[in-house]
């Protein structure tokens, strides 16, 4: 697809309890959210640009490029983000349910 193609993953509910797995890197100029939440403000490896990032109400990483142009193998839950097979969470955010996932649309 493209940066304007949109997947909903229909009925898919993310509860507070989770651990969200993805492969993606950036392609192209557009660079903003790639696997977010649809209704609250959660993401999943990247977000404005910057790879290896995770945000669930509030940061688990920094917000640092820490693959730029790579392909990153996500897995996040609301204490801790792994990108890459490397530890990067820097604080655990509290348990908060993430709504329904979609690939380039959401919150």
């Amino acid at each position: 697809g493209t940066n304007a193609s949109v997947v909903a993953f229909g009925g898919l509910y993310v509860g507070t309890a989770h651990t969200v797995f993805n492969l993606c890197r950036y392609n192209g100029a557009t660079r903003r959210r790639i696997i977010q939440s649809s209704v609250n403000n959660v993401l999943f490896g990247h977000w404005l640009g910057l790879s290896g990032v995770g945000h669930e109400y509030g940061w688990i990483t920094n917000a640092v490029d820490h693959y730029p142009n790579q392909w990153v193998l996500s897995a996040q839950t609301n204490s801790w983000y792994r990108g890459n097979g490397v530890d990067l969470t820097i604080a655990a955010q509290p348990a908060h349910e993430c709504g329904e996932l979609k690939i380039n649309s959401g919150w």
